[in-house]
């Protein structure tokens, strides 16, 4: 699924792809960090990059923003590989993620070869996200746990983990890390000692990721800590915390959290870079960022390219619908404790990215976008997802039959979204409704081919899931590796 946005993308039409493409450039050549940028300043920096690369700056500029006007106006991709300087936004992000996805850039430079960035990015986050899927079934979830994790994984998420852009390492880490952490610490199931050996590594390795993929991970990291301490007995904490692989765990977090605080403290990536403040204070900022929410709840869910295509609204409806069903029967069966966590999470949520954005808006300006929340709030489906699975069998056999109804609602929707994406790139969001032939953008892959591909895919992994009955322990694991 994934894999198939990347292709169905332009190139450098994912939200400020083409700087996070020239940050992963320089990386790949050995510059950790460019010169100080003396007309951008703030977390802007003068690198040094392939010209074929500082080319992709201007490919999307004839559509970017304008979503009736089809991608087929760009430029193709060319230039050499000589270097030149050039300036990115994204040059004091913290490098882990381009580190990651660099090496191909290294190879060579050509069009071909950032594709193939894209889908090195599509493949980490499509292995943590399998990662989550195999620990969770281990753990004898049943399917609520997962409906609540592919509820985390919007249309919009899988946009983002198929185009170059740091938020998909942390939306597919934060998915294995509350995970990993709720079961461990949240669900009182038993587990065999291997299992629970398995979740702590997922644990240290999905939480060192995730702190270290984006400038905000930090502060999202420990709210996550604070949540499912709060959904935990405390005496299950106390002995889960004697383990030797947890403290294992807990250290590496640390020590990959005090490297990502050092790196925003010494390169400061969220400082005011100029001309984008927007002059509001006190309550009036405030009021700004507070009707600043519908956005931000919509573009989590499906806005696509540079923030500047909305899905129609149908797709946000029927993802509602998933959602709603799941926080109102997780809160209706939760015990006190999760309830609780799952209201203060939900509250977090909304409250602390109000204040953060409203406390930034004469520096950044209106920047808060949907896929920023998502590492956060995803807590709730998951928490209620769980509750769910782990009710009394009377109770569970009159709501499981609700689970086929929500994966097809986000399977509906996850085909719409990309059915209608692509078309805005082809034929432009007002062009012909079947565009299946049309003259306008031609994508690497045919447009049929990409359809059916993700038709096929969308079919078998919901129809799986769908098909899923609940799992009686480690089975799952072995079969899996």
């Amino acid at each position: 699924m994934s894999i198939t946005w990347t292709f169905a993308s332009p190139e450098g039409s994912g939200p400020d792809e083409p700087p996070h493409v020239v940050r992963a450039a320089s990386i790949a050549r050995g510059q950790l960090v460019g010169d100080a940028d003396p007309v951008e300043r703030g977390g802007s920096r003068i690198v040094e990059v392939p010209q074929l690369v500082d080319n992709l700056n201007a490919v999307p500029n004839c559509y970017k923003f304008l979503p009736l006007r089809s991608a087929a106006c760009a430029p193709s991709l060319s230039g050499s590989g000589d270097l030149v300087e050039t300036r990115t936004p994204a040059g004091a992000a913290p490098p882990l993620y381009y580190g990651l996805v660099a090496p191909p850039l290294a190879l060579g430079t050509s069009s071909r070869v950032i594709e193939l960035v894209r889908v090195l990015s599509a493949l980490i986050s499509a292995a943590l996200v399998a990662s989550a899927i195999t620990l969770a079934r281990a753990a004898g979830t049943s399917r609520f746990f997962l409906v609540g994790l592919f509820a985390s994984l919007t249309p919009s998420a899988v946009f983002i983990s198929g185009v170059v852009n740091p938020s998909s390492l942390e939306i597919s880490s934060a998915i294995l890390l509350w995970t990993s952490t709720i079961l461990l610490f949240t669900d009182k199931a038993s587990k065999s000692g291997r299992l629970d050996r398995m979740l702590a590594v997922a644990a240290a390795v999905s939480g060192a990721l995730f702190v270290l993929a984006r400038q905000l991970s930090p502060l999202w990291l420990a709210m996550i800590g604070v949540i499912v301490l709060v959904s935990s007995s405390w005496s299950h904490v106390r002995r889960s915390l004697r383990r030797v692989d947890l403290r294992i765990a807990a250290v590496v977090i640390v020590a990959a959290t005090v490297a990502a605080v050092a790196w925003l403290r010494i390169e400061k990536p969220l400082a005011s870079q100029t001309g984008l403040g927007l002059h509001r204070e006190g309550f009036d900022a405030i009021a700004f960022a507070v009707g600043h929410l519908g956005y931000v709840y919509r573009s989590g869910i499906a806005r696509f390219g540079w923030l500047d295509y909305e899905a129609p609204n149908g797709v946000i409806v029927l993802w509602s619908i998933v959602l709603g069903a799941l926080v109102l029967l997780g809160l209706a069966v939760a015990p006190r404790k999760v309830k609780l966590a799952i209201v203060l999470l939900g509250i977090g949520a909304i409250v602390v990215p109000v204040l953060i954005e409203a406390s930034q808006l004469d520096t950044l300006g209106p920047t808060w976008q949907g896929r920023y929340t998502i590492p956060l709030i995803m807590g709730v489906p998951l928490l209620c997802g769980l509750v769910l699975d782990r009710v009394e069998p009377v109770v569970a056999h009159v709501i499981d039959r609700l689970v086929p109804w929500l994966l097809g609602a986000m399977a509906i929707a996850q085909l719409l979204a990309f059915y209608f994406t692509l078309r805005r790139y082809v034929v432009g969001a007002n062009g012909r409704v079947w565009f299946v032939g049309a003259d306008g953008w031609d994508p690497v892959l045919p447009v049929a081919v990409l359809l059916s591909l993700t038709v096929l895919g969308v079919v078998l992994l919901y129809g799986w899931l769908a098909t899923l009955a609940p799992d009686s322990g480690d089975r799952t694991l072995r079969t899996a590796a």
